[in-house]
């Protein structure tokens, strides 16, 4: 077995080498778990990439960044320099991928859960881990679903019940008037919640002028493609 053929065999069965149509170059994808990168490591990236006479890198969907046209020899050299910032190489194949995440309570207004504490606590455990497919962990902090989490394989999605106090409703209609799903209707002045139509969001809490809407406290479930299978085929 030849030198290259040893480098190639070792470095095709780490999942961030992806093959491209040109034979003798690789796509290498990162590791950036819910696109988080230091100011520091985004240069780094830079660096790196140009060093090799690379001009351009790929933002990905999965919230990564790709080196294209990556010639073969040039891979580990590459992988020490971006090491060095503490940047990784990131998984593809049959595997768990780069999991995805909304900025959560961090800074959005609409934020239920603290999707950064799970993001890193999943990727810590469970980026890369071989798996019989490929499978995408996407974490929403609301059911707004900014990172299409139920589109991937698991998806974690922030949730808040409202719990009613009818007594002391004054049936003003503010948060009728605000829930999307149309799940409130105001009755004779009473205030009436549809379950079946409530996708615990928790709008209508923030929006009672009152503060009579109370909350069940957040909490997350599980969602995706591939639990949805598996309920499906009853595994």
């Amino acid at each position: 077995m030849s030198v290259r053929t040893e480098i190639q065999n070792n470095l095709e069965t780490r999942g961030g080498i992806i093959s491209e149509l040109d034979k003798e170059c690789r796509i290498v994808r990162l590791r950036i778990p819910g696109g988080i990168i230091t100011p520091e490591q985004l240069i780094a990236v830079g660096k790196a990439a140009k060093k090799i006479g690379i001009d351009t890198v790929h933002l990905t969907i999965r919230q990564t960044i790709e080196i294209p046209h990556v010639p073969f020899g040039k891979i580990p050299g590459l992988l020490r320099d971006l090491e060095k910032q503490e940047v990784f190489l990131g998984a593809e194949y049959e595997e768990v991928v780069n999991i995805t995440a909304c900025p959560g309570t961090e800074r959005c207004r609409f934020s239920i859960i603290d999707t950064r504490n799970i993001l890193l606590q999943l990727d810590k455990n469970h980026h890369g881990r071989n798996m019989p497919i490929r499978i995408r962990i996407a974490i929403s902090s609301c059911p707004n679903g900014c990172t299409s989490e139920r589109a991937s394989e698991i998806g974690i999605t922030g949730l808040r019940t409202p719990i009613r106090n009818e007594g002391l409703c004054t049936g003003c209609g503010t948060c009728a008037h605000t829930c999307k799903e149309k799940a409130i209707i105001m009755v004779n002045g009473r205030l009436h919640l549809d379950e079946a139509l409530c996708v615990n969001c928790g709008m209508c809490i923030d929006s009672c002028p009152f503060h009579i809407i109370n909350a069940g406290g957040a909490t997350w479930c599980r969602e995706g493609s591939l639990l949805w299978w598996i309920r499906k085929k009853r595994l």
